[in-house]
């Protein structure tokens, strides 16, 4: 039987072992006989205790040099010595989901190939990349998330001169540079023989990084792992190659054809990840038919909708609206304005098939001390929740708007019966879901795409601090801008942490940012996701066919706007101005002398 001895870096910036990574190590443990966990940085005591339970040993180590010099310190912690005690000597990270398929497979198949060490894959050779200015040719190269060596390569002179020469890096790019991408033509040169389980032959003519066609490789059943990085890794790299649909598709094959626990995905993503960027890898976008709904089942679900109402002249609209909730769903009506209650209680008395409650608030707070205070109590005690309230621009220049804002959100939570059941059926399908919203509102002077945080930054962080919330801040939240979404009842539970109350709230007028009010609009999205829940976008798709077409124009306008304008609003910071003859000309000649006056103002 082959004696392995394995090397497994770790990196987490609390120092939390999650459960894909201790499952990571017990695959380890099938094919090797020891394992050293080398931690770089810091890991937290319940974590330590874990491994040590696992009979793993630990290295602590300062965070520097990457996984390289983390891979040395452990080969030099276990020593040359002991090593040469076993047959092959396994160096891996924490950057993989996996076994999804047993190791013992793919050692057994490596032991029949010639070669003195392997990596799951190989990065094809591919063009330069610049690091710290100069050019570094990426040669056909072994990944190093993982690499296995035999006894005869690991106990040799070149072996230990490697280590001991050591280039030191300072960043990623320097680490895949100067350690990654020389190691195995450095061996080779040397005269060992090299491998890898994956065929380069299958993907170097696709893609230039073999993580780039995880999926491809999933469906022919030759990965082992699946690299983070294929499914929350940088959205950039991976939407310069690709419609970047592959990472749900990836979590949808393991679950569908894996023993993998893909839960284990979440968890990592949740703890790990703002939701944003867990939204933009997952694809979590959800048009929904407002015309037919197959095979839901509302009956065994405690539904309820919030409806906070202010304008009497508003109460028909929104009641239209309500009447697109299911038969026996308890429906609180909340305002300020006895009269309101009065003449909604008259209305409602036409609709026998809901449950109608109704509660009067103070004027404090609006819609979202309506759901906090006044309702405070409802969330508990229901599966899921629609929290919906009336809107009006006062501002005549801006009525039209403040309508259409308004249609937006209706008719993305609530735009006819089976739509709902359609929303209520995305909850029932995926329990990781926690809250569903309409997209980003994107149209005449509604813009929030970019500018989501808005004048509300500092207020998100201190509401963050003051709930501890531990997950990412998010800079652009998935929010349900005017406070008007589908939530799971659970999921809310963090907000609680809090006790609400009216006097949280600043009186009358509110102002149009920087309140806690607006703060609470922005943050709906990482409460849900510190109680361990999903958010999503949700939209009927005529409005989606708008949605699109709204983006497009904006997209368009954007891509075609001349690229003097662009040095303009470089300089002075402007947007929509006249650059037509002599006013273009003469913003020119001053942008032109303010630079010459800072040039001599620097000399």
């Amino acid at each position: 039987m082959t004696k392995r001895y394995c090397i497994c870096v770790f990196w987490e910036k609390d120092g939390i072992v999650r459960d894909y990574f201790s499952y990571y190590l017990k695959g380890l443990q099938e094919v090797a006989e020891k394992i050293l966990v080398v931690v770089n940085g810091k890991i937290s005591e319940d974590s330590r205790k874990l491994l040590s339970d696992m009979g793993i040993n630990i290295l602590v180590r300062e965070n520097k040099g990457l996984d390289f010099w983390a891979y040395k310190a452990g080969i030099e912690t276990a020593g040359y010595e002991e090593l040469s005690k076993y047959d092959e000597l396994i160096l891996t990270n924490c950057t993989c989901y996996g076994p999804i398929r047993p190791f013992s497979e793919m050692f057994e198949e490596m032991e029949k190939r010639d070669c003195d060490f392997w990596g799951i894959t190989k990065h094809p050779e591919h063009s330069f990349f610049r690091v710290n200015k100069k050019k570094v040719k990426i040669v056909e190269h072994i990944q190093s998330y993982f690499i296995v060596f035999n006894n005869s390569m690991f106990t040799s002179k070149d072996f230990k001169n490697y280590w001991k020469h050591l280039k030191k890096v300072r960043t990623f790019k320097e680490a895949v540079a100067y350690n990654e991408i020389s190691f195995t033509k450095y061996f080779k040169d040397k005269g060992f023989k090299d491998d890898s389980y994956v065929d380069i032959n299958i993907h170097k003519q696709l893609v230039d990084n073999p993580m780039c066609v995880t999926y491809k490789l999933l469906k022919k059943g030759i990965l082992p792992v699946v690299k983070r990085k294929a499914i929350c890794g940088e959205f950039d790299q991976l939407f310069i190659r690709e419609l970047t649909s592959k990472s749900a598709q990836i979590i949808k094959f393991l679950k569908d054809n894996t023993n993998y626990d893909t839960k284990m995905i979440y968890q990592d993503l949740l703890t790990t990840k703002p939701m944003s960027e867990i939204k933009a890898h997952l694809n979590l976008n959800y048009v929904l038919s407002s015309e037919f709904s197959d095979k839901v089942q509302t009956n065994d679900k405690k539904i309820a909708l919030i409806m906070h109402i202010y304008y009497e002249d508003l109460i028909d609209y929104c009641l239209k609206y309500a009447q697109s909730m299911p038969a026996g769903t308890d429906i609180y009506i909340v305002s300020s304005k006895q009269s309101v209650l009065d003449l909604c209680e008259e209305k409602s008395s036409l609709l026998p098939e809901y449950n109608f409650i109704y509660r009067k608030k103070n004027n404090r707070g609006r819609d979202v001390s309506a759901y906090l205070v006044t309702c405070a109590d409802v969330f508990e005690n229901y599966d899921y929740v629609c929290c919906m309230h009336d809107k009006k621009t006062s501002t005549a220049e801006y009525s039209i708007i403040g309508e259409e804002f308004s249609n937006h959100c209706f008719e993305c939570n609530l735009k006819s019966g089976n739509y709902v059941k359609n929303v209520i059926n995305k909850f029932n399908e995926n329990d990781m879901l926690g809250l569903l919203c309409p997209p980003a509102i994107e149209f005449a002077s509604s813009r929030t795409i970019g500018k989501e945080l808005a004048g509300n930054r500092d207020a998100s962080i201190n509401l963050y601090k003051y709930l501890n919330i531990c997950i990412p801040f998010d800079e652009h939240p998935v929010a349900p801008f005017d406070s008007m979404f589908w939530i799971r009842g659970k999921a809310i539970a963090p907000l609680f942490r809090h006790k609400w109350e009216y006097e949280d709230f600043p009186p009358e007028p509110l102002p149009n940012d920087g309140t806690v009010s607006h703060a609470i609009e922005r943050i709906y999205p990482a409460i849900v996701q510190e109680a361990g829940y999903l958010t999503g976008w949700i939209m009927p798709e005529d409005y989606a066919a708008n949605y699109i077409n709204n983006l497009h124009y904006y997209l368009l306008q954007e891509k075609c706007r001349p690229q003097k304008i662009s040095f303009i609003e470089k300089i002075f910071s402007l947007t929509n101005i006249d650059i037509s003859g002599n006013k273009y000309k003469k913003i020119t000649i001053l942008g032109h002398n303010i630079i010459l006056k800072k040039q001599r103002i620097k000399k």
